[in-house]
């Protein structure tokens, strides 16, 4: 993001990003046990860690490896400029446009090893998370679905990290109504991800993320979940820099394509 970098004084270019008493936190986990440490309750604090390490290495990427092989294909290509612009800045939206066909999108395939057999690895490995959350879900002594990944209410433990994390990582995939306006319409899916999409939604794993937004997020399905750009002030951008960037852009692309 064009604002982590000056945010975090140039340590850091990736998003999320909180700024807090003169300090940056960088990492998900971080800002989250910083800000809200009743998520990880005593009883089962060090489970919820492993649970969310095993999460980032097992969903997380191979989810972005999915969705990334299917959406960089030419017929796919308006698609995926919508869904990543949609909420960007105007220099973001031009430079995002204009660099993707030279040298982003074969970068970008290079850097995270998007191919045929990595999409399959992928799905696969989707698909077993999938399996063991549901198994989790199911494991309980009153012979019904839990209502939380580690939920003990002999311990009043309900809604912790985990729910919140798996979620989160699995929104992706599952396209929960409450987050409308971040994703792409359904005729304009790619099949696969949607056949993928209904899949996944019922199982018992998919059912409990939808049921996590449903009941902890965005109640009021009307209520926007984007701030509105202008209120930002990140469209506050001369022709010039779309001329200078422009003009970048035209120069470095052959160079990237030609490295990568």
């Amino acid at each position: 993001s064009f604002y982590s970098v000056p945010a975090t004084g140039g340590s850091s270019s990736s998003v999320p990003v909180t700024l807090h008493d003169d300090n940056f936190i960088s990492d998900s986990t971080e800002t989250l046990q910083h800000f809200c440490p009743f998520l990880y309750p005593d009883p089962v604090a060090g489970k919820i860690l492993e649970f969310e390490e095993y999460l980032d290495r097992h969903l997380g990427a191979t989810a972005r490896c999915l969705i990334y092989h299917y959406m960089l294909r030419k017929e796919h290509r308006e698609a995926l400029v919508q869904l990543m612009t949609a909420h960007t800045s105007k220099v973001e939206s031009f430079v995002f446009n204009t660099a993707l066909d030279q040298g982003i999108s074969h970068g970008m395939k290079k850097l995270m090893r998007v191919n045929e057999e990595s999409a399959v690895v992928s799905e696969k490995a989707i698909r077993e998370v999938f399996a063991r959350v549901s198994n989790q879900i199911l494991a309980s002594s009153e012979q019904k679905p839990k209502q939380y990944l580690f939920e003990d209410k002999q311990n009043g433990v309900g809604f912790t990290s985990a729910d919140l994390t798996f979620a989160a990582l699995s929104s992706v995939l599952l396209c929960p109504k409450e987050l409308a306006p971040l994703q792409l319409p359904e005729n304009q899916m790619p099949k696969e991800l949607f056949s993928l999409r209904n899949e996944l939604r019922d199982t018992p794993a998919g059912k409990h993320a939808l049921r996590m937004y449903e009941t902890h997020r965005f109640k009021n399905t009307e209520r926007s979940v984007v701030i509105p750009k202008s209120a930002l002030g990140r469209n506050r951008v001369s022709n010039r820099v779309y001329a200078v960037v422009g003009v970048a852009l035209a120069a470095s692309g052959s160079f990237i394509a030609s490295r990568l």
